[in-house]
């Protein structure tokens, strides 16, 4: 992809076929030129002098069709209030693909550029009309599968996401000011008061970017909502997920951790697409900050709905997950006892239901009001599965009010999150200001990518190039 936006660019922006109208759409320093030359108002006004939001009658004239002029209506924004912040010019025509073609081969001829995929989107960006989360909501909204879905995406529009970020941008500055300002004095004289304010915020700004991170989880991604399958290693995750898909979408063993990367599978349950994740499992025989379950756990933070799947008949295992929930915060948690088959014992099985609403009971201050009990290899407590993953997801996207963020900046919130938490320990245990210093840096630029600041060109190439033609 060219990022340059210094061609004027076009492109039809209907969906090709037979329709009754369609448009083409022009934007760049050349787009009333070029569209003057071949358009006749009816009232003789040349387009070059008409003001924003101008609908004007008239013909074209295509050189490349027919010689007789083609009805057209011309639609006129005026930098810098049209969307890509560039003038634009919009072609109403009749929806015939031979009227369209010769369009566009008159505008070729005047050395306009046919825009790629998601380009005019991508100006938006450029020029500053977008953040890059909203520029993925665009996308999210021609993709949406839903009303759900196309919801979700359209109050991603809103700037009020934006406007919160970048407060804790602004706030991580000021931390950061005030911590480099103590590295060229005194250590000392870095007073309590202080450290207990930078404490505060710290915590502060972790828990509203894992909120934040978590709540987006169950919204819209592309093609669908997403739920993720967790727990510790050799629980039974990826059989459940090939018992969910219908097929062996994910490799089955009985070695740990096979599963050593995300692995996304789309199902359908009831109405809703979803995306199910399985997740590497956490192996408390390693450090829990380290390795897979360092990465599985800053992964699971993403989500906003989790089953946490526990080996009923590893009674040893339910102490084990409690590591976990420090990971599973704002997220709508599914607790899940599989392999029921190995333990037919009615007496046993209670047990462990029991074990498990305990655990949860302490860890998060509330009882969950069911535990599914199922078999991935029988199948058996499959259906309450899926009834479950269906309610939570559409409960998750019906009170996002927020808006939903892409995976990218879920990601991004919950490394920015990660670091905020690493500086507030380092503060606390009274480690070097250069160290608490280097995790606020890195909580900054965090947010600054999750915004679309600090971007680089293949982030932005990822992004722009699922766009189809015309957006």
């Amino acid at each position: 992809m060219r990022f340059s936006d210094q061609d004027t660019i076009y492109a039809p922006c209907s969906p090709p076929g037979q329709s009754l109208a369609a448009i083409v759409r022009l934007s760049g320093g050349e787009a009333l030129a070029a569209a003057d030359r071949i358009f006749t108002p009816t009232d003789g006004k040349p387009l070059r002098e008409a003001t924003g939001g101008d609908v004007m009658r008239g013909k074209l004239s295509l050189p490349f069709s027919t010689r007789l002029p083609c009805p057209a209506l011309a639609c006129v924004m005026r930098a810098p209030a049209s969307f890509t912040r560039e003038d634009v010019v919009e072609f109403h025509v009749p929806g015939g693909a031979p009227i369209i073609r010769a369009l566009c081969r008159a505008l070729a001829a005047q050395g306009l550029r046919p825009a790629e995929g998601g380009e005019f989107t991508l100006r938006a960006f450029l020029h500053g009309r977008i953040d890059l989360g909203q520029a993925e909501a665009v996308e999210r909204i021609v993709c949406a599968n839903s009303e759900d879905e196309r919801r979700a995406a359209v109050s991603r529009l809103s700037h009020q996401l934006t406007k919160s970020i970048g407060d804790w941008r602004a706030r991580l500055l000021e931390l950061s000011a005030l911590v480099e300002a103590s590295l060229d004095f005194d250590e000392e004289e870095f007073a309590a008061d202080r450290r207990e304010e930078m404490l505060f915020s710290l915590r502060k700004i972790a828990g509203d970017c894992r909120e934040l991170a978590a709540k987006s989880g169950g919204g819209v991604v592309g093609k669908g909502a997403r739920g993720a399958l967790a727990g510790l290693t050799n629980a039974g995750k990826s059989s459940l997920l090939n018992r969910l898909c219908g097929y062996e979408a994910a490799l089955v063993s009985p070695e740990k951790s096979t599963t050593r990367d995300l692995l996304e599978r789309e199902i359908v349950l009831g109405r809703q697409q979803v995306t199910i994740a399985d997740l590497p499992g956490f192996d408390l025989g390693d450090d829990i900050a380290t390795g897979l379950s360092r990465r599985t756990g800053t992964q699971l933070q993403t989500f906003g709905v989790v089953c946490l799947v526990a080996d009923c008949a590893d009674e040893n295992s339910f102490e084990e997950l409690r590591g976990m929930f420090s990971c599973l915060r704002g997220a709508v948690v599914i607790p899940v006892l599989n392999k029921v088959d190995l333990l037919p014992e009615p007496e046993k099985l209670f047990q462990a239901k029991q074990m498990l609403s305990d655990l949860i009971a302490a860890e998060t201050g509330n009882t969950p009001a069911r535990i599914i009990e199922l078999s991935a290899v029988t199948g058996e407590g499959l259906d309450s599965l899926r009834h479950e993953i269906e309610a939570a997801i559409v409960a998750t996207l019906s009170t996002t009010s927020s808006g939903s963020l892409s995976a990218r900046e879920a990601a991004e919130l919950a490394v920015a999150a990660t670091a905020c938490t690493q500086a507030a320990v380092l503060l606390e245990n009274g480690h070097g200001l250069e160290l608490v210093a280097e995790e606020l840096r890195a909580a900054y630029e965090a947010m600054s990518l999750a915004t679309g600041q600090g971007y680089a060109e293949d982030i932005l190439e990822n992004i722009f190039s699922r766009f189809c033609i015309g957006k």
